[in-house]
């Protein structure tokens, strides 16, 4: 299933940005403009939302550092024309930089939206794309965190199902963040899709 087309099939409007747009597998050559493109994305949001805590110096070798998820695991990014205007990685547990606590789970992970295009349908797009991904990867589950505080965050993912879990609860980089899972079914995979 390619959950591009099911978002294009279920538009009104046949010139709807939704149609411009392309969703695919990072590369090599990505790695600068990607870690760039989450540095960039990341600061706005601490700048509106959290402006007393400013990335450290940790969180932004971890952006920069696309390589090395791409590498173990996967990176997608979507484009509108040559720009990137969103990105996520999952991760498996036995991948270097997962973050997950659980055996059975995929780590969602670097997910950002271009701060410019939020509000248009793409934040969606990508978490079903992850959804499927990690379905289609073998998964019974997505693990992910979030700070405590990302009010919006922790109720866009609750959207998809994520719970908290407080075996994945921590703290990093001076922020204490939740942990999040959803289990995963075809099933709910499927309801998802009639819902968009």
């Amino acid at each position: 299933m390619d959950i591009l087309s099911e978002f294009r099939n279920k538009r009104v409007h046949k010139r709807d940005i939704m149609g411009f747009v392309n969703l695919r597998l990072a590369h090599v050559c990505d790695d600068e403009d990607l870690g760039s493109f989450l540095l960039r994305t990341f600061s706005d949001a601490h700048s509106r939302f959290d402006p007393e805590n400013p990335p450290t110096c940790e969180r932004i070798a971890e952006l920069l550092n696309t390589r090395t998820r791409r590498e173990n695991g996967m990176t997608k990014i979507l484009e509108l024309g040559r720009r990137i205007i969103g990105t996520y990685s999952l991760l498996g547990r036995e991948s270097l930089v997962s973050e997950g606590w659980s055996q059975e789970a995929s780590y969602f992970s670097s997910f950002a939206i271009d701060p410019s295009m939020q509000g248009m349908g793409f934040a969606p797009l990508m978490m079903m794309d992850a959804l499927h991904e990690a379905l289609g990867q073998g998964y019974q589950a997505m693990e992910l965190h979030v700070t405590q505080s990302a009010k919006k965050l922790l109720d866009f993912y609750g959207d998809y199902g994520f719970v908290r879990d407080p075996k994945g609860d921590s703290f990093r980089a001076g922020q204490a963040l939740y942990g999040m899972r959803v289990e995963l079914s075809f099933a709910k995979t499927s309801d998802l899709l009639k819902a968009i």
